[in-house]
């Protein structure tokens, strides 16, 4: 599969805009395939004399696109196929598979006509309007969903473990149930991890996983309840997202992450033969806690799902609400995953996908931007001992009002003030527009607008050379 001819032998080609082409074409000859700092992948392109000639023009491995030859040939038709190599990318395909479907608005309009209403002339004015948030499928996705194809399909199988404190899992019942039949139902307090516990009592083979472990060696019967050993097929486990702020119940997490064959809640809190009255204090005799683990673990974790905003405030709550030992190096290992968004900006500023930022003003900038969600919370990257912003972004934020006045979109604001002022009627305009002159001739007048409701007269007074 090629692309193009696009670029000066096709100006005219659906990919140009702005004179170059969309998709990047042509792509740089490289010797192997690589990962570039983004955690998107360069493929090989070797520089050899062979090429395609399309239209009249020489294509060469630059023009070639990533394709499965076996699915080309099958389905006759241009299908792009991509390997996702590299975990990080991971959370690029989840945003895009869970952005939900298409969409489309429309609008009902409701003009009745002049031999209904009675009136001549008659304009209907529909200020407020009914909008219709409608979903929109394409003939082939209609056609698909009809004869029951499956829609996606995920391997290996998750199962997901729910975490909870004693007595403090979720219960799930009917609203016509009394509380009784409720309390009475056998079962109705068993989870994946009581149940974890239960099956630790005697079974000495699932003393050897950890929680997070237990579903690779057992399957979890959820009518009944029950934890029974694997006889075929592959799940892994994932326990629910627990914020830092959470208190114990993420010092459980810890435990459960590290700690083999619990019998009980007790169990998981015993090192060393030693109960310790909390989830934390064993989270400390673990050694967990002592370097910050458990926060890099909480970034690390997010990481692979969050968006870079979504990291720095992360990062900033970790900071206001998490005793941090060494902030400053807390900083260092996990700034890099706080740039995607800024990359992206820059490179779409300077409209060059290669273009590379100095690591020195990519940290600058995940500063800037973490002095700002600091500095809206009462707080400052100073208060932790850390290095400020510097160059001029420091002056944006020393200016805070000034950054807020200029934070706004002068496209929208002009599209907003064209429509509204469709909207003025003629004593309206007149106003306007003697209000704009005295703008652009730089006069200090002073403007009444008067509205008498008993002669449904409009009086203009105007006050030359009145100043501020």
């Amino acid at each position: 599969m090629m692309h193009g001819p696009c670029g000066i032998a096709k100006t005219n080609s659906p990919c140009m805009k702005n004179s170059e082409c969309s998709k990047k074409f042509p792509k740089k000859f490289n010797n192997e395939t690589t990962i570039d700092e983004n955690g998107f992948v360069n493929y090989k392109r070797r520089n050899t004399p062979f090429y395609v000639e399309k239209q009249g023009i020489k294509l060469d491995n630059r023009y070639v696109v990533p394709y499965n030859k076996t699915l080309c040939l099958k389905f006759h038709a241009h299908i792009n196929v991509e390997l996702c190599s590299q975990s990080m990318l991971i959370k690029y395909l989840f945003k895009y598979l869970t952005k939900g479907p298409d969409r489309i608005r429309a609008v009902i309009e409701d003009n009745m006509p002049a031999e209904i209403t009675g009136e001549t002339n008659y304009q209907e004015i529909d200020e407020i309007k009914n909008y219709i948030n409608c979903r929109y499928i394409t003939p082939y996705e209609a056609i698909w969903r009809l004869f029951e194809f499956s829609i996606h399909h995920r391997n290996p199988a998750v199962q997901r473990l729910s975490i909870h404190l004693p007595k403090m899992q979720n219960i799930t019942f009917n609203s016509n149930q009394r509380l009784n039949n409720i309390i009475r139902q056998p079962g109705i307090d068993k989870t994946t991890l009581t149940e974890w516990m239960e099956i630790n009592k005697y079974d000495t083979n699932a003393r050897e996983l950890t929680y997070t472990e237990f579903p690779i060696k057992y399957v979890w019967n959820n009518k009944y309840k029950y934890w029974s050993p694997r006889q075929m097929g592959h799940t892994i486990g994932r326990t629910f997202h627990i914020h830092p702020s959470s208190g114990e119940l993420y010092y459980l997490k810890l435990l459960l992450n590290h700690q083999k064959g619990a019998t009980s809640y007790e169990a998981l809190r015993t090192v060393n033969d030693i109960i310790y009255p909390t989830n934390q204090t064993a989270c400390y005799a673990l050694g967990l806690l002592g370097d910050d683990r458990e926060w890099d673990e909480s970034i690390q974790e997010a990481s692979f799902w969050s968006t870079a905003t979504q990291l720095r405030q992360l990062f900033v709550v970790i900071l206001l609400f998490c005793n941090v030992n060494n902030p400053i190096k807390f900083l260092e290992k996990h700034w890099k995953l706080m740039t995607d968004d800024i990359l992206y900006k820059i490179k779409t500023l300077f409209n060059n996908p290669n273009f590379q930022v100095p690591e020195t003003e990519l940290y600058n900038f995940v500063l800037y931007e973490l002095e700002k969600i600091l500095n809206s919370n009462s707080s400052a990257l100073t208060h932790f001992n850390l290095p400020l912003p510097t160059g001029s972004l420091i002056d944006d934020l020393n200016n805070k009002f000034l950054r807020e006045e200029l934070d706004y979109d002068i496209h929208k604001l002009k599209e907003e003030n064209i429509k509204l002022v469709n909207n003025l009627n003629n004593e309206q305009q007149f106003i306007y527009q003697q209000i704009l002159q005295s703008l652009h001739e730089k006069k200090n007048n002073l403007f009444f607008y008067i509205w008498s409701w008993w002669n449904w007269k409009n009086i203009f007074m105007e006050c030359n050379n009145h100043k501020n």
